[in-house]
C-alpha cells in the first residue's frame, strides 16, 4: 500500500458530540475516528496531507466497545480510537468545516 493511500485510510469519519463541538469552537480542537492501528504521528501527517490543516499537537484515547443485551444475547460493540487534533488559534471555523466535508 502506497504511502499516499495509507494516509487517506487513516481518517475514519468526524465525531459530531456536544463535546466535540464545544471544543471545536473554543479551543479549535477537532475530533475524528481513526483506525485502530495509526500512531499520532501518521494522524498529524494524514491531516496535513488530506484535510489541509496544520496541526498543532495530537492527543489519542482508546474507547472500549459497550457490551449491549439483545433479548437473551449478548453482544459487544466495537472498540474506536478517537483523535483529538488541535489546531493554531488563528484557523477559522470555516476553514475546518470545509477540511472535514
Amino acid at each position: 500500500m502506497s504511502n499516499n493511500s495509507r494516509l487517506q485510510s487513516v481518517i475514519k469519519y468526524s465525531l459530531i458530540s456536544e463535546k466535540a463541538v464545544r471544543l471545536q469552537s473554543e479551543k479549535q480542537v477537532l475530533t475524528l475516528i481513526v483506525d485502530k492501528s495509526t500512531n499520532k504521528v501518521e494522524i498529524a501527517q494524514a491531516c496535513e496531507a488530506v484535510l489541509g490543516l496544520k496541526v498543532t499537537a495530537v492527543n489519542i484515547v482508546n474507547v472500549k466497545g459497550k457490551t449491549k443485551n439483545r433479548g437473551n444475547r449478548k453482544g459487544r460493540r466495537s472498540d474506536i480510537k478517537k483523535a483529538y487534533i488541535t489546531l493554531p488559534a488563528n484557523t477559522s471555523l470555516t476553514d475546518i468545516e470545509t477540511a472535514v466535508e
